[in-house]
């Protein structure tokens, strides 16, 4: 899977955040799950409603639903990971959650660990620009939907 692949490179190539344009949520959360089963580093999802959580792990981290309180939350923990933010490009126009993702990106770029936006379409405010890897996730093409129904 090709897709898997390049998803992986970038955060082995240390690119702090990886912004994924796409409408397919679930698409993008297994290929996330794979990335990390495959490197070996756990996966966390933050969503607006639910908060900050290992995926798999049950109970989201107490209050962390707020984006600036899960950001924080991502300081604390020391450990790689892939951090997936289903809602946070709604916040990108916040100078607080702006400055937090630039005093991330620091720590960030030294492990393997990357916090990945997902959103059909996320503009960056510039500050974010050279330390993001964007990535579209296009729909499958006819060839592969083939291969995914014979497995």
């Amino acid at each position: 899977m090709e897709v898997l692949k390049d998803l992986e490179l970038l955060v082995l190539s240390r690119y702090p955040i990886i912004a994924v344009e796409t409408y397919e949520e679930e698409r993008i959360e297994e290929i996330l799950r794979r990335a990390a089963a495959k490197l070996g580093i756990p996966l966390f999802m933050w969503t607006v409603t639910r908060g900050l959580e290992r995926v798999g792990a049950g109970n989201p981290i107490y209050d962390s639903q707020q984006p600036l309180k899960a950001l924080g939350n991502l300081a604390a923990i020391q450990d790689e990971g892939i951090y997936l933010f289903k809602d946070l490009h709604r916040y990108l126009g916040e100078a607080d959650v702006v400055r937090k993702l630039q005093d991330l990106a620091r720590p960030f770029a030294r492990d393997r660990r990357a916090l990945v936006l997902t959103a059909p379409k996320i503009t960056l405010p510039p500050e974010l620009e050279k330390i993001t890897a964007f990535f579209v996730l296009d729909l499958p093409t006819e060839h592969a939907l083939k291969v995914l129904a014979k497995n």
